[in-house]
Formats: C-alpha cells, structure tokens, sequence
C-alpha cells in the first residue's frame, strides 16, 4: 500500500474512474471537481495497491478550517478491497489534517441508505447531529449528518 497526496489536475482521471466504479449514480462529475481541484483549504488523500501506483484502491477529501470545522466531502475505496480497514484510514487522515488545522470539529454527510458508512462513522466516534438534507444526492437520496468534536 502506498499513500500519497491529490496531484490536482495530473491526477483527474484516475480519482473520476475510482468514483465512477464506487458511486455510478451520485459520485461527483469532472465540473464538480473542478470547482474545487485548487482551493487552499482542500486535503485529498490516495491510496494506491503499491509505490508503482498500479491501481488506485481509495481516495478521500475534505475542506479543513471552515469556521473551525473540518468537513468530510467523500471516502471512496475501491469494491476489491472494502472491509480491509481503508475506510478507517481515510477517517484517521482527514481528522488529523483537520486538527493540524487547529479545527474543533468534524462533519460529514452520507446517503441515510449507506449503512455500512454510517455504521463505520459510528465505530470511529461520530454522533448523527439529527439533521436530515433532501434529496442531497443526484439520484434523490437524503443525506444524514454526523459530527464529532476533534
């Protein structure tokens, strides 16, 4: 496993495929990550199978020092190589940019049908803050919102 930060523009395609394959009908659009490919306050984190940087097997974004708060935008990890502890890592790295930071708290929202996310969230401390946003995704999903205080 080889982890290594977002290239911007260099590495486009390979993060698109990624949410093409784990997120076919709500991941974001090229334009989406576009918008946001040179904002300063973006961390981007990828991991790959090896230093070669053969396959991309996960990647993960998050925007630190938004009025205090670190907020979790997506956790993509490849369907090969899920229940292995990726998605954990993700969470551990952008909780420790968001306290590098100098951020108090993280949030981040997820599909109310994505069990499996929101009980990892739950495994690593987040509390769901009760408030529910609809039809947040493209395919009309809600989305619930979880935070926890770094």
């Amino acid at each position: 496993m080889y982890i290594r930060t977002f290239k911007g523009h260099e590495d486009l395609d390979i993060v698109l495929e990624l949410e093409r394959i784990c997120f076919p009908e709500t991941g974001w659009s090229r334009e989406e990550y576009e918008e946001i490919i040179d904002d300063p306050n973006l961390v981007f984190y990828m991991v790959f199978d090896s230093p070669e940087e053969n396959i991309l097997i996960a990647d993960c974004f998050a925007f630190v020092n938004i009025g205090g708060e670190t907020h979790f935008n997506s956790n993509s990890v490849h369907p090969d190589y899920r229940r292995m502890g990726l998605g954990g890592l993700m969470i551990k790295l952008r909780e420790a940019a968001g306290r590098l930071a100098g951020d108090k708290k993280v949030k981040v929202e997820m599909s109310v049908n994505n069990k499996s996310s929101i009980a990892m969230h739950k495994k690593y401390g987040y509390k769901p803050t009760g408030v529910i946003i609809i039809e947040y995704y493209r395919n009309g999903d809600d989305a619930m919102q979880m935070e926890k205080e770094l």
